[in-house]
């Protein structure tokens, strides 16, 4: 995909889950039966730009200011049902979406 970086090194590397959420949808905001205990997950991989923006409203949420948060990420994500079979289901999406997006251009 990127020619010019065919030579380039990495020197560090991470994986692990993509943060999902059973609701398929962020949540921003104080977690429920844990007053004072702020939280922001479930970027589903674009949480980059979302997680600092949601930390400048945790923030004004805190200091008792209003916040300036869409509903949908006001919402308290639903569990996942049988919740221990996350890692096939996960499997299974990477699957489906790699057969959807077809080979990489080149290949």
């Amino acid at each position: 995909l990127f020619p010019a970086w065919a030579g380039a090194a990495t020197e560090h590397t991470w994986s692990g889950f993509v943060c999902l959420t059973g609701s398929l949808a962020p949540f921003v905001g104080e977690v429920p039966g844990a007053p004072g205990l702020h939280a922001a997950f479930g970027w589903h991989g674009s949480g980059v730009a979302a997680a600092s923006y949601s930390g400048r409203q945790i923030g004004r949420l805190m200091t008792g200011k209003p916040a300036h948060l869409p509903d949908l990420v006001r919402r308290v994500p639903r569990r996942f049902p049988i919740a221990s079979l996350r890692r096939t289901w996960l499997r299974l999406a990477y699957a489906g979406y790699a057969l959807k997006d077809g080979p990489l251009p080149g290949a």
